[in-house]
């Protein structure tokens, strides 16, 4: 790959890698570029806001695009809970991890409490959710089970 002159480069919004001025996504990490690019990096850009502006709002970082933490823990738990739904499903671990106490407890207690013979259905339930967790995309994911909140498949 080739290095632009000087007077081309710019910095990208989001990783801060050199790029292309004229480049519409960024090669190093396929952001597409907004706007006007950042100097150098780290710099601000002058129509951003800064922190406390408008303190109404959330200052939503240095860079465009920034992932929403909410967004970023969800997806992290979408793995975790589809192996747990498909490994041991019957106890409703999945459904803690996602922050689904009562249907949880409905799933630990119907296991417990018919000694066993409920854990059946229980492990289908949960084989089936954490089969549907792990082919959900992280979009729909974080719409259905966090925005949503939808407990049961």
């Amino acid at each position: 790959m080739t290095q632009a002159p000087p007077s081309r480069m710019r910095y990208c919004h989001a990783c801060a890698a050199a790029i292309d001025s004229h480049a519409p996504v960024c090669p190093n990490c396929g952001v597409q570029q907004q706007g006007p690019a950042a100097p150098n990096p780290g710099q601000q850009y002058p129509n951003q806001p800064y922190p406390g502006q408008y303190p109404d709002q959330p200052y939503p970082g240095q860079y465009p695009g920034q992932v929403d933490p909410a967004y970023q823990q969800a997806v992290g738990n979408k793995i975790a809970a589809g192996l747990c739904g498909i490994l041991i499903g019957a106890l409703g671990i999945h459904k803690f991890l996602l922050g689904f106490t009562n249907a949880g407890v409905v799933m630990l207690l119907v296991t417990l409490l018919t000694c066993g013979i409920g854990a059946i259905p229980m492990a289908i339930i949960g084989l089936v959710e954490g089969i549907i967790y792990l082919t959900k995309s992280d979009q729909e994911f974080y719409q259905i089970y966090v925005v949503q909140k939808k407990d049961w498949f």
